[in-house]
């Protein structure tokens, strides 16, 4: 076996892999750029979080964590040791999540899930997990390397993609704000919009399929360069004549193992 075969393998591994997370990871997202999480008033909002969060939530840990945070997160299984925990596990309704600054809706969940699979995967996970269809998306953005925000500055969580497309791990502690104004409006438009599943007029819903589109298109650059790096990979090693003179990469390896 030529040495170079065993390396291209792992090179085309790689290129596989890198495609499948790549796609994951921008398929489903609205992007969002660095000038959303700038240096406001309050950290990277305009305003510190609500007084008197919902379940109970520590507003200075919240504020922390929303506002002047843009890599650490509230513990994990801190939301199994609110009063959320036994909302979701005694009703099969959805709830809103709403940004603990601004009071916007962000979430809402589960859609196209039970309130069980949503509870086992959060679980699971740690920190309540949501999915594409579960994100208010006027209102939420994806940063470049997953960092998910609100579009106000609010530091939410990670898009942490798995087999399934892209997995939003959120803290609760920047969810669990009260509506404000007209956000019960919102929410109630958004709500039948996801329900009609024929009006694909709907600003939120067109602003969704065209970060997808986007999305999926730039996943399949990116797939395509890496796989032309591995194509001129194979063809300088195949230029190369195997050298008699040492021992090959398979017998290195069996030297080793």
């Amino acid at each position: 076996m030529h040495k170079s075969q065993p390396i291209m393998g792992i090179l085309k591994s790689i290129t596989l892999i890198q495609c499948a997370v790549t796609m994951a990871m921008v398929a489903g997202c609205v992007p969002g750029d660095e000038s959303i999480m700038r240096p406001k008033a309050h950290g990277t909002s305009e305003t510190p979080v609500q007084l008197n969060l919902r379940w109970n939530c520590d507003n200075d840990q919240a504020n922390q964590i929303c506002n002047h945070n843009r890599h650490f997160a509230e513990f994990s299984g801190y939301w199994k040791t609110t009063p959320l925990y036994a909302e979701v596990t005694s009703s099969d309704e959805p709830i809103t999540y709403f940004d603990s600054n601004t009071g916007k809706p962000l979430f809402i969940a589960p859609r196209g899930r039970s309130m069980a699979e949503f509870v086992a995967e959060s679980s699971k996970h740690g920190w309540p997990s949501f999915r594409d269809e579960e994100v208010v998306w006027e209102n939420v953005r994806c940063l470049p390397g997953g960092e998910t925000v609100s579009v106000d500055g609010t530091h939410l969580g990670d898009n942490i993609p798995d087999a399934s497309g892209s997995r939003y791990c959120i803290d609760l502690l920047c969810i669990s704000g009260n509506p404000t104004g007209d956000e019960e409006t919102l929410v109630t438009r958004y709500s039948k919009v996801k329900e009609e599943k024929n009006d694909t007029e709907d600003s939120n819903g067109v602003l969704t399929i065209m970060a997808r589109i986007r999305g999926i298109m730039a996943g399949i650059v990116i797939c395509s360069i890496v796989g032309l790096v591995v194509v001129v990979t194979h063809n300088k090693y195949s230029d190369k004549k195997p050298n008699n003179d040492g021992p090959n990469f398979l017998a290195v390896e069996n030297e080793l193992s």
